[in-house]
């Protein structure tokens, strides 16, 4: 589970082609998000966003969105969102109060990042998750399978008011592209629409482009 930083990084998400484009896997105009939603330099514009770290399955994390809300951010990336106890119940919850406090949810997917698709690498590090996006009724395939987890995943959240988008990498070396890519290649199978967010740390070479 990544910490949340020492300090509290506030970002803009109009800001968000600014942090990166890796592997065009942030939409804009042509690639996923529709033009009528972005600004006309191509970012989203969506107001003020914050990092938190807190659990879902503990309702004071859940109420805290009326805190950050009240201090005006309208997108939150939850470092905790996926702690080992968290249930997809307790996901749909988190977006649900989010999305009646005017706010939206970048789920960090960069935590289900995988070498193979057909290992069971996320349902052995995340079991409770597992069970219950078995029950949920919504899964194409087994979750079992570091696939079928992240397949599942989105199939459920996609359709929530509360999702902005998912939050794919975050200063990543360049030799984990591909385990970037696998994830956000099964996202994008489910959930072609909404925005995949990357943040740099020095681009270096070149970013590559291919979709």
């Amino acid at each position: 589970m990544k910490a949340m930083p020492s300090r509290t990084r506030a970002i803009l998400t109009t800001a968000a082609l600014m942090l990166a484009v890796l592997m065009g896997m942030i939409a804009v105009p042509g690639k996923g998000a529709s033009a009528a939603s972005l600004a006309p330099h191509g970012a989203p514009t969506d107001g003020t966003g914050t990092y938190e770290s807190c659990d879902p399955h503990v309702i004071e994390c859940v109420l805290h969105l009326d805190t950050l809300a009240q201090a005006g951010f309208k997108v939150v990336i939850n470092y905790s969102q996926f702690t080992w106890d968290a249930t997809i119940t307790d996901q749909q919850a988190y977006a649900a109060h989010a999305a009646e406090l005017g706010m939206k949810v970048i789920w960090p997917v960069n935590q289900f990042i995988y070498s193979s698709n057909d290992d069971t690498t996320l349902s052995s590090a995340f079991p409770i998750m597992t069970s219950s996006l078995k029950a949920s009724g919504a899964c194409q395939l087994d979750p079992a399978t570091n696939y079928g987890f992240v397949l599942c995943f989105a199939a459920v959240v996609k359709s929530l008011p509360g999702t902005w988008g998912y939050y794919i990498g975050d200063e990543l070396p360049s030799s984990q592209e591909q385990m970037v890519r696998m994830v956000v290649d099964t996202v994008v199978n489910v959930d072609p629409t909404h925005p995949r967010l990357y943040v740099a740390g020095d681009s270096g070479g070149r970013v590559n482009s291919d979709t």
